[in-house]
């Protein structure tokens, strides 16, 4: 069996590349189930795809095995168990779902609303030093006298630096974590199709041109390459990138060698990884979080882990959940603090305690540019879903205004797929064909600019909601697209 856990993050193709395996092993007479495990309602992946809610569809039709879970175990508050079932509910809308949730935090006081901006980040820094000082109520962490698992989420980066490092200055500042040393790391930068992207020191990682068969093949250079830029051309629109690599002669001597190269910021988007360096300080108990994935020590992008020891050569040994792990931090550099969040990397993660900063733009601040600490993010239903139900006992949302943030939970981030745009296409062409309905097929209302009847297959797909930023397109895997159209 084959089981991939969160899978409404899979892309369209890294899902068809996951599906020529199981074929491939089939072929080869080896039986194999695909098992895939996830929930349509949380964030949608970064990938162009949207793959669960077909997929629940054909299971609805019982075109393929499906099961839904009904039984939530993660909740142990009776109270919050029920605001995780309302916030899942089917039987209503789920912006309906989020405003009922809203509400019942509220009256169990679980929201709070502070108007500046400043005195809502230290209300929320001071809420988390107090919740993640008290005794954890899990039996095994009660034995070796550990404090219970807090995790404070937010929707934007920017937030998310400013929440950590406000936080380690608190715990620094109350001995529970030396000041320790500083290390470079290197945090992800967006990518765009011009230079103005780039700065002279970043990292650039090779990762390789997908082709549409789903397969990734190297471009520019070897595969997961880390270059430096080190020019910039705006005029040519071309990024300079230097790098090394080894090499071994016939004789068997190693050579190193050093290679710069031109290309053009447009191609380098989409087939490349932009990283820029940046200071963190790391000591014995601090917690962080991996941001790239590396093979040779069986690390994974995401996992969330405590520092428990810092040589003086800078390893460190990490406790990531149990599997303890040794990296060197000036090789592995991939790495933050973890103290707060951004909701898409915490998915998945179960805590005892969750926090929410979920601060809103005014109506007077969407008509100015904002104030560096003055960063928001959109607070949606997927987000709160998230957010709310990572805990096991209990949960605080903290917002500069509960009017902003009930309106801001009604939008449901959904993704738009070419199979829906493929169905309105059909009905376009057939249209086009078709000219003026014939008498025979007019229906009720024909001939006053009543539309005829969709199709039954655009009727079972239903519309979804555009979002801004989220307008991907869906490749189907072989033999997926044929079974919804029939």
């Amino acid at each position: 069996m084959i089981r991939v856990d969160e899978a409404g993050f899979l892309g369209a193709r890294q899902t068809e590349r996951l599906l020529d395996v199981v074929r491939e092993l089939g072929k080869s007479g080896v039986q194999v189930k695909l098992h895939l495990l996830g929930d349509a309602k949380q964030m949608p992946g970064i990938q162009a795809g949207n793959l669960l809610g077909p997929l629940q569809r054909l299971g609805v039709r019982g075109e393929i095995d499906c099961a839904h879970l009904t039984d939530i175990l993660r909740q142990r508050d009776p109270g919050l168990l029920e605001v995780a079932r309302g916030l899942n509910r089917m039987d209503r809308p789920l912006a309906e779902n989020a405003q009922r949730a809203l509400r019942t935090l509220e009256r169990r006081q679980e929201v709070v609303e502070i108007a500046d901006q400043a005195q809502l980040r230290s209300a929320v820094v001071r809420h988390y030093l107090e919740e993640s000082k008290k005794p954890s109520r899990l039996p095994r962490r009660v034995e070796s006298g550990e404090p219970q698992r807090v995790l404070l989420l937010t929707t934007t980066n920017a937030a998310r630096r400013e929440l950590n490092s406000e936080i380690r200055k608190e715990l620094v500042s109350a001995g529970d974590i030396a000041e320790g040393k500083p290390y470079v790391v290197l945090v992800p930068v967006r990518q765009g199709v011009t230079v103005e992207g780039y700065r002279v020191g970043d990292t650039v990682l090779f990762c390789g041109a997908t082709r549409p068969d789903g397969h990734v093949e190297r471009w520019g250079t070897r595969l997961n390459t880390e270059a430096t830029v080190t020019g910039i051309n705006r005029e040519r629109n071309i990024v300079q990138v230097t790098y090394s690599f080894h090499t071994k002669k016939h004789d068997g001597r190693e050579l190193s060698r050093t290679v710069t190269k031109e290309f053009s910021a447009a191609d380098m988007a989409g087939k490349t990884a932009l990283y820029r360096e940046e200071e963190r300080h790391f000591s014995a108990g601090d917690r962080i979080v991996l941001l790239k994935n590396d093979s040779r020590l069986d690390l994974q992008n995401g996992t969330l882990g405590t520092i428990i020891e810092i040589d003086r050569a800078g390893g460190a040994r990490l406790d990531l959940d149990g599997r303890e792990v040794r990296i060197d931090l000036k090789r592995y550099r991939h790495l933050d603090h973890a103290y707060a969040l951004t909701i898409y990397k915490s998915q998945g993660a179960t805590v005892e305690h969750s926090i929410l900063y979920a601060p809103c733009r005014s109506e007077d601040a969407k008509t100015r540019l904002a104030a560096p600490e003055e960063q928001y993010g959109r607070t949606t239903y997927n987000a709160l879903n998230v957010a709310v139900t990572r805990a096991q006992y209990g949960t605080r949302i903290f917002t500069n205004s509960m009017e902003g943030l009930a309106r801001s939970v009604e939008t449901v981030e959904e993704k738009i797929t070419t199979l829906q745009g493929r169905f309105m296409g059909n009905e376009r062409r057939l249209g086009e064909k078709i000219g003026k309905p014939e008498p025979s097929v007019k229906g009720p209302g024909a001939g006053q600019g009543a539309p005829l009847p969709a199709p039954p297959p655009a009727q079972e797909i239903a519309a979804v909601q555009k979002v801004a930023g989220r307008e991907l397109e869906l490749t189907l895997p072989r033999g997926f697209g044929s079974k919804l159209e029939r």
